[in-house]
C-alpha cells in the first residue's frame, strides 16, 4: 500500500516559454527568467544583480550627500567611481550569467513539443442484431 504518491513529472518547457525566460533575463530582471524556467541558478543571479544595483545606488547617494556637505564644491570622485564599478561588476556578472542560462534553456528546448498522449479509450461494442 502506497501512502504517498511520487511527484508527477512537470511537462517540458515550450519553445515560447523558453523565449519568454530569455527575454525576462535579458531585459527585465536577471535571474527571474531562470527561476521561471525552474533553474535554481536564478536565485544567485537575482542576488548578484540586485546587490550590484543597490550597491551602485548607495554609492550615488553617498556622492550626492558629500556634494551637499561641501556646499557645492565637488568632493574627490575617484573613491566613489571605484566603489561604483564594484557594484557594476556584480550587476554585470549576474546579468551575463542569466543571459547564458536563458540561452542554454532555449537551446535545450525542442523546436516543437509533441502533443500530449491521448487517453486510451476502449473500443465500442456493437450491439448484436436481433435475428427475428
Amino acid at each position: 500500500m502506497k501512502i504517498f504518491s511520487g511527484r508527477s513529472p512537470r511537462p517540458p518547457l515550450s519553445r515560447q516559454r523558453a523565449w519568454v525566460c530569455l527575454l525576462l533575463n535579458a531585459l527585465v530582471c536577471p535571474g527571474l527568467g531562470s527561476l521561471m524556467a525552474r533553474r535554481f541558478s536564478g536565485l544567485p543571479q537575482l542576488v548578484l544583480a540586485w546587490g550590484g544595483g543597490i550597491w551602485m545606488m548607495v554609492v550615488i547617494g553617498q556622492y550626492t550627500l558629500a556634494t551637499f556637505r561641501f556646499a557645492g564644491r565637488l568632493p574627490e570622485w575617484r573613491p566613489y567611481v571605484a566603489s561604483g564599478l564594484g557594484g557594476m561588476a556584480f550587476f554585470l556578472a549576474g546579468w551575463v550569467w542569466s543571459i547564458g542560462t536563458g540561452l542554454l534553456v532555449l537551446w535545450r528546448t525542442p523546436a516543437s513539443n509533441p502533443p500530449p498522449p491521448t487517453p486510451a479509450v476502449p473500443p465500442e461494442m456493437e450491439s448484436p442484431e436481433n435475428p427475428t
